[in-house]
């Protein structure tokens, strides 16, 4: 306390604490701001932002080695090669890749899920004057990207060219990828998107073969029954 100022006045100084929380008050609002800025940039659906590791319910020993292969996977990133998802339609591919993001993304790395529809008519449309800009380069500047569905689409030459474009130059800057796709095995894979491609995500990725049948079905059998 400031004892007067001559005129029989009394201040009140700072106290240095309330400086600090004032600071660590600014702190958490400028992290809030940047990871809203993270998720909304990451082209996530809303309902697989809320998506978790720890969700993810373990059904057998593949569910239960593709859960810990995700949380070894956050554990080691960004000195954590790639990672591939396969399995059957439901059987919780996209659930533990958008897991792995959300934590990624908690820790303020910048996550792009790649839709390879949307990015194929992207980089077409950016070939003409006023189209948009190529969207390949701003994939290779982050720092995870998340390929959803891999192969379940029909491609084209000039699809499967981009492609290679973009995990050719993520794998020259040893830059991490997951995969999710229903080609359970990488020759079914390849089949789909070329052999250069392939080769490159099998010498980067571990391989996790999920297989259980979809929880969405199982879910609904047990309600009817119920």
């Amino acid at each position: 306390m400031n004892l007067g100022d001559g005129r029989g006045l009394y201040t009140r100084e700072p106290c240095p604490c309330e400086a600090v929380e004032r600071e660590r008050a600014a702190q958490r609002r400028r992290l809030e701001t940047t990871q809203t800025l993270i998720r909304n940039t990451s082209a996530m659906k809303p309902e697989l932002l809320g998506r978790r590791l720890e969700q993810y319910t373990e059904r057998d020993s593949s569910t239960r080695e593709a859960k810990e292969t995700s949380m070894e996977f956050v554990e080691a990133f960004p000195d954590c090669g790639w990672l591939v998802f396969s399995g059957r339609v439901g059987c919780g591919k996209t659930h533990l890749a958008a897991g792995i993001a959300n934590v990624l993304m908690d820790k303020l790395y910048w996550v792009r899920f790649v839709s390879l529809p949307v990015l194929f008519a992207t980089v077409k449309a950016s070939w003409s004057v006023d189209g948009p800009s190529d969207p390949i380069p701003t994939l290779l500047q982050s720092d995870l990207i998340v390929l959803d569905e891999l192969g379940m689409d029909d491609m084209s030459d000039i699809d499967r060219r981009e492609l290679y474009r973009l995990v050719n130059e993520r794998y020259l800057q040893n830059r991490p990828v997951v995969v999710t796709t229903s080609k359970r095995t990488p020759d079914v894979l390849q089949e789909r998107i070329g052999d250069a491609t392939t080769d490159r995500i099998l010498e980067r990725a571990t391989w996790c073969d999920i297989a259980v049948g979809s929880y969405r079905r199982e879910q609904f059998e047990r309600r009817q029954k119920g």
